[in-house]
């Protein structure tokens, strides 16, 4: 198999862009749930103030979005642990679940606006914003994540290949003094 992007995208290898890519998601997982949790109080704020009762569902699905931004949260630790110690279920694991949590996103904000519309509210731009610049920028980093995994996949499933991945212990000491003899 080719790995298309094996020699890196940007002037980073895949390695250190996963890595990169592993602070980026954590950080965007972070802000997201900071600002998740900002429109969920201003939704309360205005449901008490306009006197209808809001309906349960829109609330749900905020905290669905906390929820998965949590989940995300914490493999995109357990990703960066798994590009640390080499191991690519951990990486290709995350690629899987980024992927779905993008498709679950995009679902739960589309639905969260029809509700919201249905009861008279909006969305605010800055939350749309939010989840466009995420759906824009999480492919650039996946692509390096995902390079990263299939080659750590393929040095593991070499014959041959390394089963410890600590190189550090393998060096052999040369000395010039012992070449002599």
């Amino acid at each position: 198999m080719k790995l298309h992007l094996s020699s890196g995208l940007c002037g980073m290898t895949p390695h250190h862009g996963s890595i990169v890519g592993g602070f980026y998601f954590l950080m965007v997982s972070i802000m997201q749930m900071v600002f998740e949790f900002g429109h969920l109080r201003i939704t309360r704020d205005s449901t008490n103030s306009t006197g209808p009762a809001q309906p349960q569902v829109c609330f749900n699905y905020y905290y669905s979005l906390l929820a998965l931004g949590g989940i995300s949260l914490l493999l995109a630790l357990c990703m960066l642990e798994a590009v640390w110690g080499q191991r690519h279920v951990g990486i290709l694991g995350f690629a899987v679940w980024l992927t779905l949590y993008d498709v679950a996103l995009v679902v739960i904000i589309c639905l969260l606006q029809a509700q919201m519309q249905a009861v008279g509210l909006e969305l605010s731009a800055l939350e749309r914003y939010g989840v466009v610049c995420r759906i824009v920028g999480d492919p650039f980093w996946l692509a390096l994540v995902i390079t990263h995994g299939l080659e750590v996949r393929r040095k593991r499933h070499m014959p041959g290949g390394h089963r410890n991945t600590n190189e550090g212990a393998q060096l052999k000491l040369k000395f010039k003094a012992f070449d002599r003899i």
